[in-house]
């Protein structure tokens, strides 16, 4: 779905949704953002290796299953992604 607008309009229409504009990746001259994104990959990294693998990763209520079944479909996340689309 296509968006347009000014920065501080998407920014607005992210806000009444419940999504704090200072999460928005998004610049004000339509770049992206990465620090964050970096930040969480090299902490992944490090958690990855440190744990060898033998981690489970539990998600979130927050979090977005992609997955075929029911669970899937009814993850808080999942259902909450639903409404917002």
């Amino acid at each position: 779905q296509e968006h347009s607008g000014t920065h501080e309009e998407i920014n607005f229409a992210l806000q009444t949704y419940g999504i704090n504009a200072n999460e928005n990746p998004m610049k004000p001259d339509g770049t992206l953002d990465t620090t964050f994104h970096q930040k969480w990959l090299e902490a992944q990294k490090q958690y990855e290796e440190n744990n060898s693998g033998q981690a489970i990763l539990v998600p979130g209520r927050f979090d977005v299953l992609f997955g075929k079944g029911k669970r899937s479909l009814q993850h808080p996340g999942t259902m909450r992604c639903q409404l917002l689309v």
